[in-house]
């Protein structure tokens, strides 16, 4: 699935968060606390949706969109809204979304995506 690229509208970063925003988040992913077990995939979902966010990975987390550059807030929020799908299962595509991915995974997308696009409360 292609989706059109990001637009301009967000020069510093494709989300209301600030390119400084997004990889503070980033690096404090390398805290011991995501190294525990019980965190390592939340770590792995959290990671690979501010990398999609930053433009630095092609493939979304969830879809598997395949973007042509950084996302832009409706695909953004799009993911968001898929992640949240998967993590319910309220949809046939959000429980073909599970396949092969933790809870853990999914809920690190979710909560990533949700912040990056201020679509939720300000916790990480």
């Amino acid at each position: 699935m292609n989706a059109t690229p990001h637009d301009g509208m967000f020069d510093d970063a494709p989300a209301p968060r600030t390119r400084e925003e997004l990889a503070a988040q980033l690096r404090e992913l390398d805290d011991p606390y995501y190294q525990e077990s019980g965190q390592r995939e939340h770590r792995r979902g959290a990671r690979a949706s501010l990398l999609w966010v930053m433009g630095e990975a092609a493939e979304s987390p969830i879809s598997g969109t395949t973007l042509d550059g950084p996302p832009s807030m409706d695909d953004i929020a799009n993911e968001a809204e898929y992640a949240h799908q998967a993590m319910s299962g309220s949809s046939e595509r959000g429980r073909r979304w599970q396949e092969g991915r933790t809870a853990g995974y999914l809920q690190g997308c979710e909560n990533t995506l949700f912040w990056a696009a201020k679509l939720g409360d300000d916790d990480f």
